[in-house]
């Protein structure tokens, strides 16, 4: 699900410190985040993050199989991506659940959820604008 957070993560950490040098990976999260998960779990973050021989699914699997298993205090601490807050409470309640599902590997997860944000009426999606709308990528804390 963090990752969830990853898939957004990036991006933002784009916008927020521009792309990175050559050669160089983006961080993995933003520093507002970082703080947040104990030093341990993003120190094995890390380590998948910037492991070159893992291809990118198989990070963003990696990443998220330690990020979902954060307890769930930590997890609601974590700030959803931009625009999310925008959704109706049902619909942010059924994104996180989707996200949250530990029984389901993260590519399912992600399927689940476009399969609930697609499905969504027009009027409850956001502006095309928005970071978060119906052809983003939910990763939800």
């Amino acid at each position: 699900m963090l990752i969830p957070l990853l898939s957004l993560a990036l991006p933002l950490a784009f916008a927020q410190f521009g792309p990175p040098s050559q050669g160089q990976l983006p961080p993995l999260f933003p520093p507002h985040i970082e703080d947040l998960i104990p030093a341990d779990v993003l120190a094995k973050m890390k380590a998948v993050h910037e492991n070159p021989s893992l291809p990118p699914q198989m990070k963003h699997e990696q990443i998220d199989d330690l990020m979902i298993s954060l307890p769930t205090e930590i997890l609601d601490k974590i700030p959803p991506p931009p625009g999310f807050d925008q959704l109706p409470k049902d619909v942010q309640e059924t994104i996180k659940k989707l996200s949250r599902n530990r029984s389901v590997k993260w590519s399912d997860r992600q399927a689940s959820i476009r399969r609930f944000i697609d499905a969504l009426p027009e009027n409850v999606c956001l502006s095309p604008s928005s970071q978060v709308n119906k052809r983003s990528e939910y990763v939800v804390p």
